[in-house]
């Protein structure tokens, strides 16, 4: 299936490492919501050198799809939703508009860029973007060391 999009060849990997890795943790799904964050297995270079070879031929949306298809409701797509990030978004929307994308809302970006989110959460038919915010305890608490 060829999507119409191409990824450069650094950046197919990229994607992989993007949606299914985030430090050794993965999301706990109450529904279709992330709920919390649960320790899972951190893949090995051999475990990602093994996805390289069986994945080295795909390419956008059949990267996409085969890692939905590998990982289900594990995957997740980590986006700043900067001006290349349309394509992707766009890839993960016609694999399946739930996938969750995560947004960090530093509570510094301009008011183009969250309107952006919901721009392209419309346009796409995006259903599953989750905004995470810092903890403001901790905000608070770096403050009064600086």
């Amino acid at each position: 299936m060829t999507s119409g999009y191409a990824l450069p060849a650094p950046n197919r990997h990229k994607i992989f490492t993007q949606c299914c890795t985030a430090r050794g943790y993965a999301p706990a799904l109450e529904g279709d919501r992330m709920t919390e964050t649960t320790a899972v297995k951190t893949p090995t270079m051999d475990d990602l050198e093994t996805l390289r070879a069986d994945w080295a031929e795909l390419e956008g949306e059949a990267l996409i799809r085969a890692a939905y298809e590998k990982y289900g409701n594990k995957l997740a797509l980590l986006s700043s939703f900067g001006a290349d990030a349309a394509v992707t978004l766009s890839l993960v929307a016609k694999v399946n508009p739930n996938i969750p994308v995560l947004f960090l809302d530093t509570h510094k970006h301009f008011a183009e860029t969250l309107a952006y989110v919901d721009t392209m959460k419309q346009h796409l038919g995006l259903t599953n973007i989750q905004v995470i915010e810092p903890d403001s305890t901790l905000t608070e608490d770096r403050k009064s060391v600086v």
